[in-house]
C-alpha cells in the first residue's frame, strides 16, 4: 500500500506456500488437513485447534543445482539417503535412480528441522545436512552447510522488519548484534517514507549494505532520480542494482 492508500501486488500465490512446514512444526497444525476441513465447511478454530507457537524451525530447499554457480544439474540420482532423527523432517518425492529433468523447478526436497530455540535448530540442521546424501547430481547441500557455518548467520537472533522495530533496537544498542553485516536489503528508494529512510540510515550505520531494486515500471529518468536519492542517503555504502 502506498501513501495514497492504493494497493499493489508484486506476486500472489493462491496456494499453500513452499515454506509451510516451518509453520506446521512450530504450531503443530497440519495445514493441508486444515485446508480440506475448512473447505468442507468446518470453522477454522475447529480445524486447527488452539494455535500456540513453540520452538524454532528452519527450512533448507535442496535444489538440483551447482552450489556455487547455481546452474541447474539435471540427471539421474544414483544415491538418495535422507536424514532422520528428533525434530527432522524431509518432504520429497526423490529416490535413488530417479531422473531429474531440466524442464521444471530445481527443488527436489525440503529439509526442515525444529529445536527448542534457534541455536538448537541450527545444530540439528547442520547434523541433518551432513547426513543427507545425494549423488549423481549436484545439489545445494554444500551451500546450506556453508551458510550455517557462517558466524554471522549463527549470531543473528532476528532482523528488523519495520522502522519502529529498527528504532527501538537502535535505542537499545542491539542493532549491530541483530543484523547481518553483509546482509543485502532490497528496496526501492522512490517508495521510502521518512521513517523508513531513517531506518535505512540506522541499518547502514550498523553495517548493512542496501541495494536498490527496480520492482515497478519506471522511466529511465525516474529510476535515475531514485538511485540518486538513495545514494545521497547511503553513500559510500551502497551500489545501485540495475
Amino acid at each position: 500500500m502506498d501513501q495514497d492508500g492504493a494497493m499493489y501486488f508484486i506476486e500472489m500465490n493462491t496456494r499453500i506456500q513452499v515454506e509451510h512446514p516451518v509453520t506446521e512444526l512450530v504450531t503443530g497444525v497440519d495445514l493441508i488437513k486444515a485446508q480440506i476441513r475448512i473447505a468442507a465447511g468446518e470453522k477454522m478454530e475447529d480445524a486447527t485447534g488452539a494455535i500456540i507457537p513453540s520452538g524454532h524451525a528452519i527450512e533448507c530447499r535442496i535444489n538440483a543445482e551447482d552450489p556455487v554457480t547455481f546452474v541447474p544439474s539435471a540427471g539421474r540420482i544414483t544415491t538418495f539417503q535422507a536424514p532422520g532423527g528428533t525434530g527432522v523432517r524431509v518432504d520429497s518425492a526423490a529416490y535413488a535412480d530417479a531422473v531429474i529433468p531440466p524442464y521444471y523447478d530445481s527443488m527436489i526436497a525440503k529439509l526442515i528441522v525444529k529445536g527448542r530455540d534457534r541455536t538448537e535448530a541450527i545444530g540439528r540442521m547442520k547434523r541433518a545436512l551432513e547426513m543427507f546424501v545425494i549423488e549423481g547430481i549436484k545439489t545445494s547441500i554444500p551451500l546450506h552447510r556453508r551458510i550455517l557455518a557462517d558466524p554471522d548467520f549463527a549470531a543473528v537472533s532476528s532482523i528488523p522488519t519495520s522502522s519502529k522495530d529498527c528504532s527501538e533496537r537502535t535505542e537499545n544498542k542491539t542493532l549491530k548484534r541483530l543484523v547481518l553485516p553483509r546482509l543485502y536489503v532490497i528496496l526501492d528508494a522512490a517508495l521510502l517514507t521518512v521513517p523508513e529512510t531513517e531506518c535505512a540510515e540506522e541499518l547502514v550505520a550498523a553495517g548493512v549494505r542496501l541495494l536498490q531494486y527496480r520492482n515497478k515500471r519506471a522511466s529511465a529518468r525516474e529510476l535515475f532520480e531514485s538511485s540518486k536519492g538513495l545514494g545521497s542517503i547511503l553513500i559510500p555504502r551502497v551500489s545501485p542494482l540495475w
